[in-house]
């Protein structure tokens, strides 16, 4: 909740010696730099707002927000105070429905959210009020205490052209089921039964206009992690032609011509596993692997595409164009927040910031900036924007870099230090959740 008025002498004085910290912490940005971030809108003036789950469709941004009256509810922006409105009371009453799993499908945002009937369904939006409703009842059953049955999406939707695959977790099973939506009651249909146990993470992806997942299977002793693909339909929804069978397998977060997986197999508890990293184009003959058994350290859980090469990350930068005379190491090194911005890689490795052209050469240590490490990598246009958390002094900052060390520059501090930072990039702006110290955690937006 926002900070409440102060009478105190001493409560006036600690909220006074608060905000004069929080300014002192911004740095001048130098001379030429873009102005500072603002304010979108206040969309809570009692509270926090608390924008959530950022989402670009076209020209427009959709969140979740609370504007004090309503509850969590959908909202949309244009980037301007005028433009930023609740799409839709989804949940009257002051009751939240609590939007979750947004996502862009060829123009038309998805969505799950409760409207106290129906339990968490599947919804879409255009924008406008009448054209934001349920596509339909999934789960359905009696209402309980908590506002009927509804769906658990696991892991994270995928669109594909005007489509959406996703998997709906069964409550206390552990175990999936696959469905496909084209946004109309008809064309939602259940693609699996609930018998796939699927990773916590790493288990979805697509490419070539194809989705695919990873199931867990037994023969009756041991466990194992098998490929699937799936093209929207129940006869098409298979194991991949040829899919090896490991212990552990991971998708690498990019859709191209090929999906990048990782296998890992080990044959005790005492023995390291052997990781390679393979691709697929869903048929036997296109099932490769493009590393040798003894060369991961760590099963990849990053991965960028540039300029038709895959990169992803281990204990080096690697790239793949697809072939294993093709994938090769670039820069030795663990790295964490893999990043495109303006035509480069960017990424950190523990406090130092790096960025990298894809060739060994072109791949460089930026140096150290502020005092925290730097995360949340996030590409807006041609430049780059990160944050440096100070967890102990209770802030942020929003840091903006082209690429060189003297363009790179604190933008300006905020309060809290949150685990996740609520951003998207839309018409070269940085759109962010923050808290001023005056306004509460609200929507700010920045242009590099």
């Amino acid at each position: 909740m926002r900070r409440p008025s102060v009478s105190s002498p001493w409560l006036r004085l600690a909220a006074a010696i608060a905000t004069l910290a929080l300014a002192t912490l911004a740095l001048a940005a130098p001379a030429g730099a873009a102005a500072a971030p603002t304010l979108v809108k206040d969309i809570n003036p009692s509270g926090d707002a608390h924008p959530t789950s950022l989402t670009r469709v076209g020209n427009t941004l959709f969140f979740a927000a609370n504007d004090g009256v309503h509850g969590v509810e959908l909202w949309k922006t244009d980037g301007s105070a005028a433009g930023t409105k609740m799409v839709k009371n989804i949940r009257p009453y002051g009751k939240s429905s609590s939007p979750m799993n947004l996502l862009n499908v060829n123009g038309t945002l998805f969505f799950t959210a409760n409207d106290g009937t129906h339990g968490r369904e599947l919804w879409k939006s255009d924008g406008t009020k009448a054209g934001t409703v349920m596509v339909k009842d999934i789960i359905t059953g009696p209402k309980d205490q908590f506002g009927g049955n509804g769906i658990a999406i696991h892991e994270r939707p995928i669109a594909i052209g005007n489509r959406l695959f996703f998997l709906v977790d069964i409550c206390c099973v552990g175990t999936s089921g696959l469905f496909v939506s084209d946004g109309t009651s008809a064309g939602t249909r259940q693609l699996t039964d609930y018998g796939v146990m699927l990773p916590d993470e790493g288990s979805v992806g697509a490419a070539s206009g194809k989705f695919y997942f990873v199931a867990i299977d037994t023969d009756g002793e041991d466990f194992y992690s098998q490929l699937w693909v799936s093209n929207g339909t129940t006869a098409g929804t298979r194991p991949v032609p040829g899919s090896p069978t490991p212990d552990e397998m991971g998708i690498l977060p990019a859709a191209g011509q090929y999906l990048y997986f990782s296998t890992s197999d080990a044959p005790d508890e005492w023995t390291a596993p052997t990781i390679r990293v393979r691709r697929t184009d869903g048929t036997a003959a296109g099932i490769k692997a493009l590393t040798r058994t003894d060369e991961l350290a760590d099963a990849p859980t990053q991965a960028v595409l540039m300029n038709s090469r895959l990169y992803f990350n281990d204990d080096a930068l690697w790239k793949t164009n697809g072939t294993a005379a093709g994938t090769k190491p670039i820069s030795n090194g663990g790295l964490a927040w893999l990043t495109k911005a303006g035509g480069q890689l960017f990424f950190t490795r523990g406090s130092h910031l790096w960025k990298s052209d894809g060739a060994a050469l072109g791949t460089k240590d930026m140096g150290v900036f502020g005092t925290q490490w730097p995360r949340e990598l996030i590409g807006v246009g041609a430049e780059l924007c990160f944050a440096e958390m100070d967890w102990d002094g209770g802030t942020w900052a929003l840091w903006e870099s082209d690429g060189t060390a003297p363009g790179t520059y604190q933008v300006r501090s905020f309060l809290g230090a949150p685990d996740e930072l609520y951003q998207a990039a839309m018409g070269g702006r940085l759109f962010f959740s923050a808290d001023d110290g005056v306004h509460g955690v609200e929507l700010w937006s920045y242009t590099p």
